[in-house]
């Protein structure tokens, strides 16, 4: 009883993108004090590149998720309105909630705006944070030396024999001031899941994302994926993953990882990083994802 009420005097951030992120934030929002999720600047995919590539703001698709995932609201058919996915027509693909972010951003004079105003309406707590304002374009240098440009180029490469030796934006970007601020106040940073090299890296990419982690004093921790990702962590360890996420990071003081899970085997005694290394439940997992409650049951055990 005493940690729970601890838990909630926490201030968490949670670093990520897509739908990993948002199953950590379900497993949260009712159990911590304050809850915040900075997101990758370098989506250019799906629905949110289109609109991000149409009206010039950043891709609307993360931030929609943490919406829907932090929202408190008891209206399910506006819920359900926002989260509809046009099957047929000239927007085919297109997802209503990213055009009505793309449209308040359009009037409210920013992006940031927008995600404010859609806050009270989904009575959502907490702060959605892209971690820089301006959109970046991803790269990713692969072991054969040739070099991809674009998120979802990455993400959708069909040679997934050849891994990926390095990532980077092909021009800097700055850090949202208000990222750099809920870091610098956080208690715990939950970095994960999600794809490694498209949606947590790029995250870190950004210019004094790095330094604001390291000279944060929360608990850093990582959530390893539940399943390895063909164009991108093919045949990955859970060390392949720590090693890969602290060239970027520079620390992970603890790590939640996947036990008995399809695609890799655990940590061999005696390389584990420093920290303790929390089981998530066995076998393997529905989807390949961690549920909330799996997240919640780790995440407890180290705060």
């Amino acid at each position: 009883m005493l940690k729970k009420h601890l838990l909630k005097n926490k201030r968490i951030v949670v670093i990520g993108g897509a739908n990993g992120t948002a199953a950590v934030l379900q497993a949260l929002k009712r159990r911590v004090g304050h809850l915040s999720v900075i997101q990758t600047p370098a989506d250019d995919g799906g629905s949110g590149g289109a609109v991000r590539a149409h009206f010039k703001i950043m891709a609307p698709g993360d931030a929609r998720r943490a919406l829907v995932a932090l929202s408190e609201t008891k209206d399910k058919k506006a819920l359900a309105a926002f989260t509809h996915r046009f099957e047929t027509g000239p927007l085919k693909g297109q997802v209503l909630g990213n055009l009505i972010i793309a449209g308040l951003a359009r009037n409210l004079g920013g992006f940031e705006e927008a995600i404010e105003e859609l806050k009270k309406a989904l009575k959502v707590r907490g702060d959605i944070l892209p971690a820089s304002l301006t959109p970046a374009t991803l790269y990713a240098v692969l072991a054969n030396g040739h070099r991809i440009v674009g998120e979802t180029h990455i993400d959708l490469r069909k040679n997934t024999r050849v891994g990926i030796m390095r990532v980077g934006f092909v021009k800097p970007v700055p850090l949202n001031p208000r990222a750099r601020q809920a870091i610098e106040r956080a208690d715990a940073i939950i970095i994960g899941p999600g794809d490694l090299y498209t949606s947590i890296i790029p995250n870190f990419l950004v210019t004094g994302m790095k330094e604001a982690v390291a000279q944060s004093e929360a608990k850093k921790i990582y959530i390893i994926n539940a399943a390895n990702k063909p164009a991108e962590t093919a045949g990955f360890t859970d060390e392949d993953y720590v090693r890969e996420l602290k060239k970027y990071v520079g620390v992970v003081e603890e790590v939640i990882r996947p036990r008995d899970i399809l695609g890799y085997s655990p940590f061999s005694k005696g390389s584990l990083p420093a920290g303790r290394q929390v089981p998530v439940g066995g076998g393997i997992l529905e989807m390949e994802r961690y549920t909330p409650s799996q997240i919640w049951r780790a995440v407890r055990e180290i705060l």
